[in-house]
């Protein structure tokens, strides 16, 4: 199994200074995040209120390795934002959508606020979850949440950790992908 840990957005100000260098320009953020992690969640409301041309610049700038989520929820979805969900954009290889109800090639994928929870499958090789809390938790709480998704999903092949909320700092992100590197590499 794969496990692979990824934060919801990358365009968050308590990073500043923590973890992209205080005088980095904003438009280099999303390639210094793919330098650091494998994958990352794009809020609907990001991508959404976003032009075209800038989502594929965002795609140009992460690796081909970079496996880059796009939330969406259909309903909520204005005849402009389909557009975007068009065959073209879904070419790229390292782009896949996320989507609470499930269209055409869309992945499905339900979260919940509120809880350390959230989940959804691309299918049964590859899982998405989604975790949102209001606390910051500790290394051994990381510990048990993987190794409970790792054995909830034990048959899938790539299981994605998207952190939220107070789970955005980038402490519990970096401690998060060391826990899941070890837990499997002692399989």
């Amino acid at each position: 199994m794969h496990i692979v840990i990824g934060a919801y957005g990358w365009q968050h100000k308590q990073w500043q200074g923590q973890f992209y260098p205080d005088d980095m320009p904003l438009d280099w953020c999303l390639s210094y995040y793919a330098n650091e992690f494998d994958t990352l969640l794009v809020p609907f409301k990001i991508w959404s209120e976003s032009e075209l041309e800038e989502i594929q610049s965002w795609i140009e700038e992460v690796p081909e390795s970079f496996d880059l989520f796009f939330e969406a929820d259909w309903e909520l979805c204005n005849d402009n934002v389909k557009k975007k969900l068009s065959h073209e954009l879904l070419v790229y290889r390292q782009v896949k959508f996320t989507s609470k109800t499930p269209v055409q090639s869309l992945v499905d994928c339900e979260s919940q606020r509120g809880s350390i929870s959230g989940e959804g499958a691309i299918d049964e090789k590859i899982v998405l979850l989604h975790y949102f809390s209001e606390n910051i938790i500790k290394l051994g709480e990381i510990r048990q949440l993987i190794e409970e998704a790792k054995d909830d999903y034990r048959n899938c092949e790539s299981l994605y950790l998207f952190f939220d909320q107070a789970l955005l700092d980038i402490n519990v992100l970096n401690n998060a992908k060391i826990i899941a590197d070890l837990l499997v590499s002692v399989e």
